[in-house]
């Protein structure tokens, strides 16, 4: 197992990381962290000499178990993110991050279709929903640009989110 592509001084993090918005008709299927007021996208941080692809296909199959095909993924968002966070000890922390998000429609047939309320193999303070499109634009969704991208088939580049 290669390392993760993050890089923390002091306060300030670099992350290179992977998101999934994984559709099934109307919904999307979000993950929710216990005790958390946000919705995430799947995903997780690129490893060392592992390509973007490579990445998400590892990261839902270790989260989901489900085997994905490289030609089902389509990218939709490069972006550059900014944000600052208050850590478990109050501390502020300031994150820039290197997103590549990728669409990923499944077929009602599909047995992770089916299934609602799972938890992540590998933390099981992790639940994955499957929440309608429309419902999802009024949650806390993160990150943020998601939102405004969950029903475009292009793909963008030129994002640089700043939320500090």
């Amino acid at each position: 197992k290669m390392r993760d592509i993050s890089y923390k001084e002091d306060n300030i993090k670099f992350n290179f990381r992977v998101a999934v918005i994984l559709q099934n008709n109307n919904r999307i299927l979000v993950q929710h962290n216990e005790g958390d007021v946000n919705y995430r996208l799947i995903g997780g941080r690129v490893q060392l000499l592992e390509n973007t692809v490579q990445a998400i296909i590892r990261e839902i199959r270790e989260e989901l178990a489900y085997n994905v095909k490289e030609e089902d993924l389509k990218l939709i968002q490069i972006a550059e993110n900014f944000f600052d966070y208050d850590d478990e000890h109050g501390e502020l922390q300031k994150v820039h991050e290197i997103l590549y998000i990728y669409k990923l429609s499944v077929n009602s047939s599909d047995e992770i279709a089916r299934k609602d309320n799972f938890t992540d193999l590998e933390k099981d303070k992790v639940v994955f929903i499957w929440i309608d499109k429309e419902k999802i634009k009024k949650m806390n969704l993160v990150p943020k640009l998601a939102k405004s991208i969950i029903d475009t088939e292009d793909t963008k580049y030129s994002i640089i989110n700043e939320l500090r």
